[in-house]
């Protein structure tokens, strides 16, 4: 088990190519294994070896409620990390309006290489990585934001399916 005294939750889980295992969720804990958090909820990421001795853990994220919900390993040793945050702060760079995707690429060690803040003025998320030939990524998701800096189609209802292509460097 790993965990502090609040809400902490696994949504995706790779193994790694050393045998090991790295977990995308969320903590509301700042104590036990998630030794912070910037708001409600952050986007945790624990790396554990083969026999689940946590190897290292990161508590990212704003003042608002940030979701992850998927991770893949990249071609170059890394990881992607996608999911959902509601503010502007923190950790995360930039907010166009209620919750947008968020992405996040970090190094095997946990370290950030790079993030991406995309959505409108409504609620966006991205649930789904594909790796693309190009070395890019595809990522699906919902969206409920009309037209936008990064969303260049309009809203169809209260919310569309949203898939998003981004280059190697998290640039739609």
């Amino acid at each position: 088990s790993y965990g502090g005294s609040l809400d902490d939750a696994a949504r995706k889980g790779i193994q790694t190519s050393d045998g090991g295992f790295i977990i995308a969720g969320f903590s509301a804990s700042g104590n036990g294994d998630a030794t912070m958090n910037n708001g409600k909820l952050d986007y945790w990421i624990l790396r554990v070896d083969s026999i689940g001795t946590l190897q290292w853990q990161k508590s990212l994220g704003s003042s608002g409620t940030d979701y992850a919900y998927n991770i893949v390993a990249t071609p170059d040793g890394n990881f992607l990390i996608t999911g959902l945050s509601g503010a502007g702060d923190g950790d995360v760079m930039g907010n166009e309006g209620g919750s947008d995707a968020w992405i996040i690429k970090l190094d095997a060690f946990g370290n950030k290489i790079w993030d991406n803040t995309i959505g409108g003025n409504q609620s966006d998320n991205i649930k789904s990585i594909a790796l693309t030939e190009d070395g890019g990524f595809m990522l699906l998701g919902n969206s409920s934001s009309g037209i936008s800096i990064d969303k260049t189609t309009p809203a169809y209802g209260l919310g569309d399916i949203w898939l998003v292509k981004l280059d190697s460097n998290g640039t739609v």
